[in-house]
């Protein structure tokens, strides 16, 4: 901001009329400077020299100094160079601006400029880098969250229902939005609608129970002027009592912007403690309010690009935000422009204005993602991937130009994820229903601790059972360890191994194992026989903890250590010092004068029998755990310990290749151990109560359709049942029984085989086709129970057992067709169309409007008020006409449709949008019909009610009262 600070008269002759100054005035001295001394009647050269300010010319932002300069800081604002605004203060201290600086560093912890201003760019950072947090992109992600707005089953097109968010894919479901009572700060949606809605969303866990579900609260306009403008900090102020009201709570998670200008007023360091995570908005960057914008041009650009994303998140790792609090939220709808000139279609040329509301959205400069598909398929366009901001670009109708995410780029911003932030493997087992039934249970296994660490808490040091086993001495092992040992250990909620060192031989060691031990260890220290063999640390497996090891064995003896797996089995671990101190050949070495150095070794291989529940899995080597004497630790030194949920199956003492045999320490090969037992459980008391319920019900069925409303139901012998004896034998607890039986078959992830198996004892054994897998593969061919949701459709199916057994069954079923007199012909629906005022008392009104060859043409009707003067004559509208219907009349999206036309257990209807080509295909309902006022009019003049059988309560509407109101004509 400041310029190069005049300091006074400089030499004489440095300016003359022919050598003007860079900058001030030239006095006839030679000397160069601002102020009448120089720009005065003595000025020879650049007399008209302005100054950036003075007392009389204050700076726009900034200080004035003696100079005639703006800037910030002791050289423009101090009392003894200040001439104008010399109270104005830097944002931030860059060095030495001490009392000058509103405060000594900027919000957030960005960047001070050498000018006291705060930023993130590099005119603010220089050269000052942000440690960014790096991870692979092939990890998974730990959170995927999703906004379900509580409008989307409304839309005209596109509805969208929680039934049909893809299962499997979040692990977070938002509900947009919920208020706040300003009272009780209770949470409230929107209706009642939106609160069955709610629990719909709710209920997608019972299909995924690692599910979580949030209510997000307020919405774009929440905090614009009116009455809930203040709710949030009233309810911060209120804390307490708002998570009283609302039970305690379950989760909390904070939306930020992804910008600094927002973001700099909160200290999300320490909201950090207070929340689970953080979900930051990349997306809305640039929209059509770039244009005004006098910082930014109105240039056609990507709603953000990957660099400006990289920015926003620097934003929160400079201040310590953990990057496993941080959710990346993406936008499942594109920015549309409408471009300044047709030929200037790339990024970077001007746009003048958001294009038009989309037909589904309804918001200027916002198509979503499905009407983009729609635009794409109309007019068979294809879209262009700007891969420097992966996003795709769409061009139409000429001016049209839209950035938007598809799978895609969708691909692209989740490796960046995977990349920018922590992430955790996060595991849905659907892998069947019988895994309801049967009680799992997951078996540690036993293992070695790392040198000079004791057991796990709660963990058993397992004892040396065998023949030169001093008093009270346990399994221990000093392989590889320069501080401390290694303690074998096991879990506490198993049988413990017998264990020992097998066999020293008084020096001439044997490591053969007894009969059901196995090989955990090794140590040849003791050992004299030339390295021939070694002492082998074995244990029994006839305990879960040792089930694993039972499973594997090492391949190979010393000096001649290269086995091979044995068909069958696979290779755990490969290591030159087999399970830590086994003596295996060198395989090539070369000479120095210091002596021979070997090259390579040959390496045992540890081969295991695998099966899906039992084995070592995530097997790897790791070198940078552990304990290591100082005097022994040299650059790259490695440590032989592991991660404390693995286990050591092996060591290697000569490293990794690169440091074989250079005294660098050791390595171990961890995994980590499955063992999983499945059992099948009893039923519990609950459980056992719904099967009973079941059993009520399927005993009683005649009674249940009586209730429904077939009073005319035959039993099973064909004799017409007593009522009175139904009504006893009904039960409602069966019906719910019955109704959370088929809920669970059909939906439901956690305990689905009770219900499978109930469902099939008592159920199917009745009506054989309502097996469990042909009422879920029928729901999920037929998506019309979709906006009725799951408990809908359930209530049908119990409500209509018989009618479904049939229909999954291919049988005849009841059909829904209208035969009766009452019905229209479907060849002919005009039939329909009878007199408008069919079945209408029309007593003392006659039709006085001339005759038209339309059915539905306007009406007059004479209607006499009972006070001796000649009647009002009440003129009707016509009736609007399918054959007058423009293209953009707003009535084609008001259809209505049944849901499913051939159910006629269902009796909803949607509302559809109709193509005009179809509109032939519907009748237009009249909601008030053309005689309804006319009649009104009648019967209130008579003082009675339509149906004649009684008197108004009050007395006749006064004639008065209607001739004035219908004015003068009447």
């Amino acid at each position: 901001m400041s310029s190069p600070r005049l300091t006074g008269a400089v030499n004489a002759q440095d300016c003359s009329s022919l050598n003007p100054c860079a900058i001030g005035c030239c006095n006839k001295g030679g000397y160069c400077g601002i102020g009448d001394e120089y720009c005065g009647i003595d000025c020879v050269a650049s007399c008209d020299y302005e100054p950036e300010c003075s007392a009389s010319k204050p700076c726009a932002k900034g200080c004035c100094n003696e100079y005639g300069y703006c800037g910030l800081g002791p050289d423009f604002c101090s009392k003894d160079t200040c001439v104008a605004n010399c109270d104005r203060k830097s944002e931030c201290d860059p060095d030495d601006y001490s009392d000058f600086a509103e405060s000594s560093k900027c919000p957030l912890n960005v960047c001070c400029s050498k000018f006291g201003f705060c930023g993130t760019t590099k005119e603010f950072c220089g050269k000052k880098k942000v440690k960014r947090s790096s991870c692979s992109k092939n990890g998974s992600l730990n959170r995927v969250v999703g906004y379900y707005e509580g409008w989307s089953p409304d839309c005209l097109c596109h509805p969208f229902y929680p039934e049909q968010i893809p299962e499997g894919i979040y692990t977070y479901l938002n509900y947009a939005f919920a208020s706040i009572d300003p009272e009780s700060f209770e949470i409230l949606p929107a209706s009642d609608h939106e609160k069955k809605l709610i629990k719909r969303l709710t209920g997608l866990k019972d299909i995924d129970p690692d599910l979580k579900v949030f209510i997000a609260v307020g919405g774009w306009t929440f905090n614009d002027p009116g009455i809930t403008q203040t709710l949030f900090s009233d309810l911060a102020a209120k804390s307490e009592k708002f998570l009283k009201s609302t039970g305690g709570r379950d989760g909390l998670s904070i939306t930020l912007p992804a910008s600094y200008w927002y973001l700099q007023h909160f200290d999300i360091a320490k909201l950090q403690k207070h929340i689970d995570f953080f979900n930051i908005m990349i997306y809305d960057i640039h929209r059509e309010w770039d244009l005004g914008n006098k910082w930014l041009d109105p240039v056609l650009d990507s709603y953000i690009n990957l660099t400006e994303i990289e920015n926003a998140l620097d934003l929160l790792w400079q201040n310590d935000i953990e990057p496993d609090k941080v959710v990346l939220g993406l936008a499942f709808y594109g920015h549309i422009f409408a471009v300044a000139d047709t030929s200037c279609t790339e990024p970077g040329y001007l746009f003048v204005s958001g294009d038009n509301p989309g037909k589904c959205s309804h918001e200027v400069g916002i198509l979503l993602n499905s009407e983009i598909m729609d635009i794409m398929d109309e007019q068979n366009l294809k879209s262009i991937f700007d891969k420097e901001a992966a996003v795709k670009i769409l061009k139409f109708d000429d001016t049209q130009w839209l950035t938007y995410d598809n799978g895609d780029t969708f691909k692209l911003k989740a490796d960046f994820a995977r990349k920018a932030v922590d992430r955790q493997v996060k595991s849905l087992d659907n892998s069947g229903q019988a895994e309801s039934m049967q009680v799992k249970k997951t078996h540690q296994q036993c293992k070695w601790t790392n040198c000079g660490i004791d057991c796990p808490a709660g963990w058993s040091r397992v004892r040396r059972t065998d023949d030169g086993a001093r008093t009270d001495e346990h399994m221990w092992d000093l392989t590889a360890c320069s501080l401390g040992q290694h303690t074998f250990c096991c879990p506490p909620d198993a049988d413990l191994p017998k264990c020992g060192w097998y066999t020293h031989n008084n020096g001439k060691c044997n490591s053969e194992c007894p009969s059901g031990y196995v090989e955990v260890g090794s140590d040849n220290r003791h050992c004299s026989n030339n390295n021939d063999d070694y002492q082998a640390a074995c244990c029994t497996t006839d305990t879960p903890s040792m089930k694993i090891y039972s499973q594997c064995g090492w391949e190979g003896k010393p000096r001649n250590c290269n086995g091979k797996c044995p068909s069958g089995k696979n290779e755990v671990a490969l290591s030159t010092t087999g399970s830590g101190d086994v003596y295996c050949e060198d395989t090539s070495f070369h000479y120095t004068m210091n002596g021979n150095v070997v090259d390579d070794w040959e390496r045992r291989s540890y081969c295991c029998t695998e099966e899906d529940d039992l084995k070592w899995t995530d097997c790897g080597w790791r070198n940078d755990i552990g304990l290591a004497d100082a005097e022994n630790v040299v650059d790259d030194y490695c440590y032989p310990g592991y991660p404390s949920e693995k286990v050591r199956v092996a060591i290697d003492q000569h490293g990794d290749g690169e440091q074989l045999y250079k005294g660098n320490g050791d390595r171990a090969r961890c995994c980590l151990p499955k063992y999983i037992t499945k059992s099948k459980r009893s039923y519990t008391s609950a459980e056992k109560s719904l099967e009973d319920d079941v059993k009520i019900f399927s005993r009683n069925l005649e009674a249940f359709e009586f209730f429904i409303g077939n009073g005319s139901i035959a039993d099973m012998s064909g004799s017409l049942m007593d009522e009175k004896r139904l009504k006893t034998r009904f039960s409602p607890k069966g019906v719910e029984a019955i109704k959370k039986v088929l809920y669970g078959i059909a939906f439901q992830f956690t305990a689905n085989a009770i219900y499978e198996e109930i469902c099939r004892k008592h159920v199917v054994s009745v009506f054989p086709h309502l097996k469990s897998s042909s009422i879920r593969t029928y729901l999920q061919s037929s998506t019309d129970w979709v906006c009725r949701g799951r408990s809908a459709i359930v209530d049908e199916i119990a409500c209509g057992l018989t009618v479904y057994n049939s229909k999954l069954g291919n049988d005849q079923y009841l059909s829904c067709k209208c035969d009766t007199a009452d019905c229209c012909p479907s060849d002919d629906p005009e039939s329909c169309s009878s007199s408008e005022d069919e079945d209408w008392d029309l007593t003392g009104l006659s039709d006085v409007s001339e005759r038209s060859l339309e059915k539905r043409s306007a009406r007059s009707y004479p209607v006499n008020l009972q006070d001796n003067r000649p009647g009002v004559l009440v003129t009707t509208w016509a009736y609007m006409e399918r054959g007058n219907i423009q293209p953009n009349d707003p009535i084609l999206g008001e259809g209505y449709k049944y849901d499913d036309q051939d159910n006629c257990l269902n009796t909803l209807a949607g509302i559809i949008q109709i193509p005009l080509s179809r509109i032939d295909n519907y009748k237009i309902e009249h909601v008030v019909k053309l005689v309804t006022p006319a009649l009104f009019l009648r019967d209130a003049a008579l003082g009675q009610l339509p149906s004649r059988s009684r008197s108004m309560m009050d007395s006749p509407i006064s004639a008065t009262f209607v001739r004035q109101a219908l004015g003068p004509c009447s």
